[in-house]
């Protein structure tokens, strides 16, 4: 177990240490991009507008993986980075919560699978995006690598669930 965490600390240490500041920028918004309200409100304007079945259940999967986030954090309580490590590259929001796993990741990676399933096409620019938002994660010094793999995990998982046993048709 110690081997894992020295892995995951060498895994940080590099992806954080790059960080010019135009970077800074790009990840901060990358960063946005997989808060859960944002997500939701996304999928309620497409509710509102489109695909209710699909918006249904892309939230159901997001508020099912948040929730399960929110126990694994708690179950867990391991610390970020910056709580750990003397030095570390932040910008924006630093948090001092329980890190693992990432609820950023879990969100993105869950509406990613969604948007997918109903627009299969563009999986790959979905999936780009989300694994850009977990990268941005490590980036901003808020999560272990292990923390955004597991959370992306969980929402893909999720999702693939929540299509699965709802079983909509999919839309082009």
């Amino acid at each position: 177990m110690n081997s894992f965490l020295n892995l995951d600390q060498r895994l940080f240490s590099y992806l954080n240490g790059w960080h010019p500041p135009f970077m800074d920028y790009c990840n901060f918004f990358l960063s946005f991009l997989g808060e859960g309200v944002v997500i939701v409100l996304i999928f309620i304007g497409w509710y509102i507008f489109s695909k209710k079945k699909i918006a249904l259940l892309g939230i159901g999967s997001l508020a099912t993986s948040g929730i399960i986030i929110q126990i694994l954090k708690r179950v867990f309580g391991r610390p970020r980075p910056l709580a750990i490590l003397a030095s570390v590259h932040t910008f924006g929001s630093s948090f001092r919560c329980s890190s693992f796993p990432s609820g950023h990741a879990a969100t993105i990676f869950a509406a990613a699978t969604i948007l997918s399933f109903s627009y299969k096409k563009f999986a790959p620019l979905f999936y780009l995006l989300a694994f850009g938002v977990a990268y941005s994660r490590v980036y901003l010094g808020l999560h272990w690598l292990s923390d955004v793999i597991i959370g992306g995990i969980i929402g893909y998982t999720i999702s693939k669930l929540f299509l699965k046993y709802f079983n909509p048709q999919p839309q082009i």
